[in-house]
């Protein structure tokens, strides 16, 4: 009798531990890269890269090489705000550039949905620019 209670218990934890969603309740401050509706920035991604290009100045940047790469993350807010805006290549005045340019931009973004809910999505953007 006392292995079958065991077994029982064992069994119901199984199962009240399994059916646990994470996606059932969107925590205010977990990032998100898996979501139901990606954010999106009015007028799509090319509207955000004309804007990217157009104010981003090309003279703050000393490149050695004729092409500069980098990786530019920001994190889109359930306000549709950018915050923590990073830049990841070998060029330091190009990821400098990069990230005030992203900074300067300040329209809002439709936020990422979870269950019809805003939340927080890291968004990643590859950029390489030729300097002739």
């Amino acid at each position: 009798m006392k292995q079958f209670i065991l077994f029982v218990a064992i069994l119901f934890t199984g199962f009240s531990f399994g059916q646990t969603n994470s996606r059932a309740k969107n925590s205010p401050h977990e990032i998100y890269e898996k979501v139901d509706k990606d954010a999106t920035f009015p007028g799509g991604l090319n509207a955000f890269r004309n804007i990217f290009s157009q104010r981003f100045n090309a003279n703050n940047v000393k490149a050695n090489t004729r092409v500069v790469k980098t990786s530019i993350s920001f994190i889109v807010e359930r306000d549709g705000t950018i915050s923590s805006v990073k830049a990841v290549g070998q060029n330091s005045s190009f990821n400098w550039e990069a990230i005030n340019t992203v900074k300067k931009i300040n329209i809002k973004w439709k936020p990422a949905l979870i269950n019809k809910q805003p939340v927080r999505q890291r968004y990643k953007m590859p950029l390489t620019m030729n300097f002739e």
